[in-house]
Parts: structure tokens; sequence; C-alpha cells
């Protein structure tokens, strides 16, 4: 019996899983750690923090490896899983962190010959495989972020309004993790946050886009500000009011978060507006049965026109996954194309629905109103919340800007 591979020192492991939390941290927002300075929240479920706790002992039964923790909790993780995810350079990559191990060469029978916590509060494992065995050393960071995501979206109404004060964090504190913990949370419980101090220019919301994701260049550019201009084909750059809705319904990939910055206001109104889809999506369901079961599966046309582009796409409003959870919101009436039903039954019912989802939305109680000043940047997330502007006079200049980046939480309906 040998033993295969070279077993990295707790150092090393250490390294190399580091290297791996932070990437995951940076795609996912720091899912796993989650406080926030929210008064309001305390309906949030905390993220585990495995790190933190540190395992206390394991268990090993026919299928599963059991870890108890030094908190009280346990965990459990069946034996494929464990090996399929062995962190050891053989296993993992040291440099690519890209998985190395061909899951197809695991056993479904796999099966520990020992299971122990080192000294230095590792998991130590040695696997039977046929005529040889193969050891894998875990640290407690692997473990972070690998159970379902526990955080509970909460959704919001227009009263929240009053409390938006609490929804800023300053761009000076995004230089350390907390700041951008702070910054992450929000947008991923509640859909949205701002960020204050920064420069009223293109170049100020790049700052906040290059500490969060890499910017989504579409037709428009990456970064670009927007002001009236009636030479352009969209009602954004008129100082007409905006209803609230997502952007790129026309994308086959709408974007994942959208940020908005005034870079300069001379005149009066033009204050933004949010929606919360989540909130509409739960009102759809409890008031308008019909309705919400009706546009759950209806794919809906969106389209874009200008002299050098034809946009289209179509889906459904919204997307759940098979726990009923929210998965997508995405709307924009604007840019909703004709829907074609040869069935005239079918056209009531599209059009019922429709009505029954715009009344949700511009519900007055379900819209937060905020004049944005020059130097705050608004950040949505658009596969949930909706954004909007009223009508303005005099000149506004907007910069605007979409990122390649999705939180996803499922969001309980």
């Amino acid at each position: 019996v040998t033993i295969r591979g070279n077993l990295p020192s707790p150092t090393q492991l250490d390294c190399t899983l580091n290297v791996t939390m932070n990437l995951l941290r940076s795609s996912v927002g720091s899912s796993w750690n989650r406080s926030t300075k929210i008064s309001h929240n305390q309906s949030i479920r905390r993220g585990r923090n495995y790190s933190a706790a540190g395992m206390r002992e394991v268990e090993t039964s026919k299928d599963l490896v059991s870890i108890m923790w030094k908190d009280g909790k346990k965990t459990d993780f069946p034996h494929i899983w464990m090996r399929d995810n062995c962190p050891c350079p053989q296993c993992l990559h040291p440099k690519t962190l890209q998985k190395q191990v061909d899951t197809l060469t695991i056993p479904l029978d796999l099966m520990p010959i020992a299971a122990a916590i080192t000294n230095e509060g590792h998991l130590d494992i040695t696997w039977s495989e046929g005529s040889s065995m193969h050891r894998s050393l875990y640290p407690s960071s692997l473990f972070a972020g690998v159970q379902e995501d526990d955080v509970e979206a909460i959704p919001w109404d227009g009263s929240y309004g009053a409390k938006i004060e609490e929804f800023i964090v300053p761009f000076s504190q995004l230089s350390d993790h907390h700041g951008m913990k702070s910054l992450t949370d929000l947008i991923k419980i509640y859909g949205f946050a701002f960020v204050s101090g920064i420069d009223p220019t293109v170049a100020g919301a790049g700052q906040i886009a290059d500490k969060i994701a890499y910017v989504r260049q579409t037709m428009y550019g990456g970064l670009w500000d927007v002001s009236p201009n009636m030479a352009m084909a969209d009602t954004a750059y008129t100082n007409c009011e905006l209803q609230p809705h997502t952007d790129g319904c026309y994308f086959s990939d709408p974007p994942g978060l959208q940020i908005i910055t005034i870079m300069e206001h001379e005149g009066t109104g033009g204050q933004s507006t949010l929606v919360d889809g989540l909130k509409v999506v739960r009102e759809l369901e409890s008031k308008n049965p019909e309705s919400f079961s009706y546009l759950k599966k209806t794919n809906i046309p969106f389209q874009y026109f200008d002299d050098d582009h034809v946009m289209r796409s179509s889906r459904t409003i919204f997307e759940l996954d098979s726990k009923n959870r929210l998965v997508r919101f995405s709307y924009n009436n604007d840019d909703r194309g004709p829907i074609h039903l040869q069935d005239p039954t079918e056209m009531s019912k599209f059009y019922t629905s429709i009505r029954d989802l715009l009344s949700h939305i511009k519900n007055p109680a379900n819209m937060i109103q905020y004049q944005l000043p020059p130097g705050t940047a608004m950040i949505t997330d658009n596969w949930r919340v909706m954004h909007g502007r009223k009508g303005f006079t005099g000149n506004v200049i907007f910069c605007l800007g979409t990122f390649k980046l999705n939180f996803q939480v499922g969001y309980s309906t």
C-alpha cells in the first residue's frame, strides 16, 4: 500500500486556501460572515464563520463526514464531496486554483480509513482508493461559503426612504475589507446601497467600479454620461420621468449591478426612485395569484433600436428556483415589445397580468424617492431592484455603468 502525492505543510495549505477564499469573496461579496450596520436587520440569518468557529472533532459514517464545531454546531459532508474538494497540490492546482482531480475516477462508495483534527486545527483524512491511499488536509476556511447561502434577503417598501442614511457607505471606508463588506452586504440583503464622497466625474464612478467588479462593455460603452439629448434614441436622454425599471432587458444576459451618479445638477426635480422587485413578486403572488402563475411561465419580448443596433430578447419577468425563491426579476415596460398571441383569451390574460404587475410597481407605497446629490453613487442589484427618476428641469448630467457581477441570493417569495 502506498500513499500518493506530497502533502503540503499547514502553512502552504493555508496560503493556497486563503487565495481561494479571497477569490470567492471578490466574486460573491463575502457571503459567509455577514454583519451590517443596518439597525433594523434582526431578521437576517447570519452566515456561519467556519474559520472563527474552529473544528472540535470529526466523525465518519457510511456516507458522511460529520464535523463538530467549537460553537456547538454540526455540519455533514458526503464522502465524495470531501474527496472531490481535496485541496492538495495533486487535486487543486497551486497556481491556477483549478481542479485537477478527475471526478469520474472517485468511487461513489468511497470510504475514509482515518479522520482526525490536527493540532493546527485542520481536518486530516486518509482515503482508501483501491490499492493505494490518498491523504487530504482541510483547513476550516475551506468550508466557508460551501453550505447553502443562509442570508435572508429583506423585502422593503417606500417606508425605507426614511432610513436612507443607513444605506450610505463613505468611499473612504472601501479601502479595507470591512468597508467593502458593509457595501456588499447591503446590496445582497436589500438590493441597493449608496457610496458617498466620490469625485462627481466618470473617473470617480470608475474608482468604485474597480473595487467591485469589471465594468461591462455595451453599445453605450463602459461608464458613460447621460444628459438631455434629443438626438439619442432613448427616453433616458430626455428630462421626462422614467418609470421604475431594470436595465438591459433586451440583452440575453442583463447586467448584474448598475451604478448611477450625478455629475452635475442645475435645476429642479430628478429624484431617483427605487422599487424592490422581490416585494413586487411577493405582492403579486399573494394578491394576484393567477397573474403570478401566468407571468412565471410566459416569455415576454423586449427590444431596443437605434441607428446602429437592433437588440431583442425574450424571457419571463421573474425566475424562481426549485424552492420557489426569486433568482432574477427583469422588467422595463418601455422596452417591452409586442407579444404575439393567437388566442384572444391568452391576450386578455397577458394584459390583465401586466396591469396587475404594474399596479404593484407603480404603487407609491412601494417606492423610495431620494435626491441623489453630486458625489454620491447609487448601486443597485439589477436582477432585483428597479430604478427610475422623476422628471426634471434645467440640466442634469448622470454617469451610468453596469457590472458583470450577480449576487446569487435566493430571495424567498
